[in-house]
Order: structure tokens, then C-alpha cells, then sequence
């Protein structure tokens, strides 16, 4: 089994919408009202790529494994200016703070 992550978004008129993602198939994602149904459109897409996978004779990535989760909570309007500024680019916020880390982290 494939470990996923739920994450808030928030929108412009300041609503929450849930998103959900597979750390092991970048790219593979959900989003919707409630963090069930954002996890229930991303197992869909999860099946979808699995498919195409062993379709088309890929190697499935090995389940990551993690024993201990760390949770990042910043305020509301830094979520939603890191949302935004992920938007604007075309990025999930995912792969934003992704990259964002693995710059610093190079450059210190």
C-alpha cells in the first residue's frame, strides 16, 4: 500500500478544499470538499497510473516507508500566499515547498 498525504487549501474567497497526493508517483493527486473525498479521487488516479505502469512495463516505485510523520503548520495567510504563489506557477504546493527545500538546503 502507498502512503498519501491530506493537506488543506484554501481558496480566494477564503474557503478550505482538501487535497491528497502519493509521495511515491509524483504528480498523482485528488482534491475535493472533505479530505474523503480528496482521498477518494486520489485513489482513483492512483489506479489509473498503476495501470499505465504495468501497461506499459514500468517498474512500480517501492512503497516509502516512514516511521515517524512530522506535520508543517504555518498561519493561514502564509498557506495562503505559498498557495497562491504555487498557482500562479503552475506547481502543486507540494512540489513548491519541495523544491523550495531541497534550494535551501543545497545553498547552506
Amino acid at each position: 500500500m502507498y502512503e498519501f498525504y491530506i493537506f488543506p487549501l484554501t481558496g480566494e474567497d477564503g474557503s478550505t478544499q482538501w487535497g491528497a497526493s502519493y509521495p511515491d508517483f509524483p504528480g498523482v493527486v485528488g482534491g475535493g470538499d472533505t479530505p474523503e473525498e480528496a482521498v477518494k479521487e486520489a485513489q482513483e488516479n492512483l489506479a489509473v497510473t498503476v495501470e499505465y505502469y504495468k501497461d506499459e512495463g514500468l517498474p512500480l516505485p517501492t512503497p516509502y516507508k516512514e516511521t515517524k510523520y512530522d506535520v508543517l503548520v504555518v498561519d493561514k495567510d502564509l498557506r495562503t500566499s505559498i498557495t497562491e504563489y504555487a498557482k500562479d506557477r503552475g506547481l502543486s504546493l507540494n512540489q513548491l515547498l519541495s523544491d523550495a527545500l531541497n534550494q535551501y538546503i543545497s545553498t547552506h
